[in-house]
């Protein structure tokens, strides 16, 4: 079975948690939760049985300590599809490419941004769109 990797990148506060946090709530209803770690405090780690997949959702990945740990966790849940977050450009991002070249592994970005000038609920309704495409 052949695993991927999906990463949602974007600049700093592009609202690439809060995303991944509504797609968490959509798996917390649809799948088991087998294993919840919180290394980076609100950035909580955790992995989901479904349909016979296991799926880590990672958030946190602003920093590139913090990829490779994601990296890491994917790897020690012995786990399907990952689904975390990334920088746009630089170390976060080579990090990844390496990881999934050095491992065979599938990778999709997925583009995230802010827009300044929506209201706070188009951007949750548009934080959501996204965490229903993932």
């Amino acid at each position: 079975m052949s695993k991927f990797i999906y990463v949602l990148c974007g600049h700093s506060n592009c609202g690439k948690t809060d995303t991944l946090n509504c797609l968490r709530e959509m798996l917390q209803s649809q799948a088991k939760s087998i294993h919840l770690q919180f290394p980076h405090g609100a950035d909580r780690r955790e992995t989901f049985l479904l349909d016979g997949k296991t799926i880590c959702l990672t958030p946190g990945g602003d920093i590139e300590r913090v990829v490779k740990d994601n990296l890491k966790y994917f790897e020690e849940q012995s786990a399907d599809i990952l689904v975390t977050a990334s920088r746009s450009r630089g170390c976060t991002i080579d990090a990844i490419e390496e990881y999934c070249k050095n491992n065979d592994i599938h990778v999709e970005w997925i583009k995230k941004s802010y827009e300044h000038n929506l209201s706070i609920s188009t951007q949750c309704l548009c934080n959501q769109e996204t965490a229903d495409l993932l």
